[in-house]
């Protein structure tokens, strides 16, 4: 069920039971996370598990975002869930070290087309509905 107090951003419940979980997803990258989702249903599982996870590992501040990279060279489209930190660089390497021993590689061989990893550049959440887009 929708958060209601999130506004709606898709018209696929996939996208809309990641964001009520605590993800963010820029409005620009909604449509391209909404068809990878589509198309690789064993993710949602996978991404039902690593807010707890990565909450686990950083702490609760760190905000989480999904987005979809797209290789310039034509290879496959990766969904990444970046968890935003305003923690020093060698700090936040250190979080994403525990949660890759304790969670992350085990998911790994079923997650071929997905990468979790840390964003240094912003630690606040991303912008998920409104005219603006990404901040």
């Amino acid at each position: 069920m929708p958060n209601p107090k999130l506004p709606l951003v898709s018209s696929r419940p996939d996208l809309e039971i990641l964001i009520a979980a605590g993800f963010a997803c820029p409005l620009a990258q909604c449509p391209a996370v909404d068809h990878f989702l589509a198309t690789h249903k064993d993710a949602r599982a996978i991404l039902a598990e690593l807010p707890d996870q990565a909450r686990a590992a950083f702490g609760r501040r760190e905000r989480l975002e999904l987005g979809v990279w797209r290789d310039p060279d034509g290879g496959a489209d990766m969904l990444v869930g970046a968890i935003l930190t305003t923690r020093l660089v060698a700090q936040a390497l250190r979080c994403l070290d525990i949660l890759d021993q304790r969670w992350w590689l085990a998911q790994a061989a079923n997650a071929t087309e997905m990468l979790v990893t840390v964003d240094f550049r912003k630690g606040r959440p991303a912008q998920t509905g409104g005219a603006g887009g990404r901040p």
